[in-house]
């Protein structure tokens, strides 16, 4: 044990040296109040780690990678910009450890640290690193373990948004997420906190794609539709976690807005086609006394056709165009879209001119919004051109309602009743061979 503290004082003494001559005046001038860094060794404390961890939060808001102490010329390499980078996650390294072995990660000290680490933009790589290597530095065995590592999280996450590297949360951050939520024990509102900063987060990222010379125009559409996919899951989810009867009125006005937002969102995102999950939700049921026209709007692509939205368009076309800002021809692309759904739950089979009527288009456009519909997963069809005829072999339901679960929980109960009849079968037969005497 006192070898590894030994190696552990060293290592800080080592840190604490680059930070005086790296770090900046106030990096500086804290690790001389504790009289670290100088030629005297001294042996690591917790006093020493903290004095340290705030030293090197110093660096963080004062270090400009290309204009440092060591590398101040202008004509600097980029083997020297990479050494420093280095240099300094080495650093990082260096004091989480002392954190975890002299303080116990003591959340004030990390906290800190944390915010001064994400205080800026630039070499947002190193800075989202140094954060998760203190994010999974903290043990959620603990309540204030779980809080700490709720805060630190919220800290990565608004990070890797202003750092434009929202792609690296997938995997360690997003798809878990549901997990930390319930392992943490976390508030209504903090679930909720941090479920919109999840959502803002990818919000603002679909918001940066653009098309590039490295990536196809086809290729950023699919990503920002990705991301505004993963946002609008996110929204949902703060929406369904806050408690809106027994919030105070200015809160649930609050709600309302954000609840409205999402509607748009919903509407706007040319991707989405399923709305009814919106209409449990407390916040956007409230809409319907608070934005009589939205509630109206949502419940059309909830449940109402073409013909509808057209009427409502020509009724509300400033309200549409104006307030929400929705592009008509993305809507009127969607309610046709959805129209040919619904109309292939009532029919299996639909003539070209039936198509065309309900979709307000020209018959030889029949067959490209079939397509655009098959494409968008709403059916399954496939064209008859000799008879003008489009047959149904699937397709989508718009309002998953009781009406929708009763037929399917009867088919789930006459599979499960066909297997168990075929398994009596094979046991039986398995029984029979069995006792087939062997040929002599």
């Amino acid at each position: 044990m006192v070898g590894t503290m030994d190696t552990q004082s060293m290592e800080m003494e080592a840190a604490a040296k680059w930070l005086k001559a790296n770090g900046g005046s106030n990096a500086s001038a804290e690790l001389e109040k504790v009289g670290y860094g100088s030629d005297q060794s001294k042996p690591a404390t917790k006093e020493l780690t903290i004095a340290i961890a705030r030293a090197l939060g110093h660096a963080f808001q004062s270090i400009h990678w290309e204009e440092t102490r060591t590398i101040s010329d202008a004509a600097a390499s980029a083997s020297d910009h990479r050494k420093l980078k280095t240099s300094l996650e080495g650093v990082v390294q260096v004091v989480i450890g002392a954190l975890q072995t002299f303080t116990n990660m003591d959340p004030q000290t990390v906290v800190t640290l944390a915010k001064d680490i994400s205080s800026k933009t630039t070499n947002g790589d190193v800075r989202l690193r140094a954060l998760s290597l203190l994010y999974n530095a903290v043990s959620d065995a603990t309540p204030e373990g779980c809080q700490l590592r709720y805060t630190l999280l919220i800290d990565l996450v608004q990070t890797a948004e202003k750092c434009g590297l929202v792609d690296l949360m997938f995997a360690p951050v997003f798809e878990p997420i549901d997990t930390f939520v319930a392992k943490w024990n976390l508030t209504g509102i903090q679930k909720k906190a941090l479920y919109d900063c999840i959502a803002t987060a990818l919000q603002s990222a679909a918001e940066s794609v653009v098309p590039s010379k490295t990536k196809s125009s086809s290729t950023a559409t699919a990503k920002k539709q990705d991301y505004e996919s993963r946002a609008f899951t996110f929204a949902v989810k703060a929406l369904a976690v806050f408690d809106y009867a027994s919030a105070a009125a200015d809160a649930q006005a609050k709600e309302r807005d954000q609840a409205a937002k999402v509607v748009m969102q919903a509407i706007g995102v040319d991707s989405r086609f399923r709305f009814d999950e919106l209409l449990e939700l407390d916040s956007v049921k409230a809409l319907e006394s608070a934005q009589p026209k939205l509630w109206q709007l949502l419940n059309i692509f909830v449940y109402k056709n073409l013909d509808d939205y057209v009427a409502f368009y020509q009724a509300n076309t400033s309200f549409i165009e104006s307030d929400l800002k929705l592009s008509n021809d993305l809507c009127m692309t969607k309610m046709r879209l959805l129209t040919f759904s619904s109309m292939g739950m009532e029919k299996k089979e639909l003539s070209y001119k039936e198509v065309a009527q309900a979709l307000q288009v020209d018959e030889d456009d029949v067959e490209d919004w079939v397509i655009k519909a098959t494409s968008a997963g709403l059916v399954d069809a496939k064209l008859d051109q000799l008879e003008s005829r489009v047959v149904i072999n699937r397709s989508t339901y718009r309002v998953f309602t009781q009406d929708q679960w009763q037929p399917l929980h009867e088919r789930l109960t006459q599979w499960k009743q066909n297997i168990e009849e075929l398994q009596a079968i094979l046991a039986a037969k398995r029984a029979s061979i069995s006792v087939i005497p062997p040929r002599e």
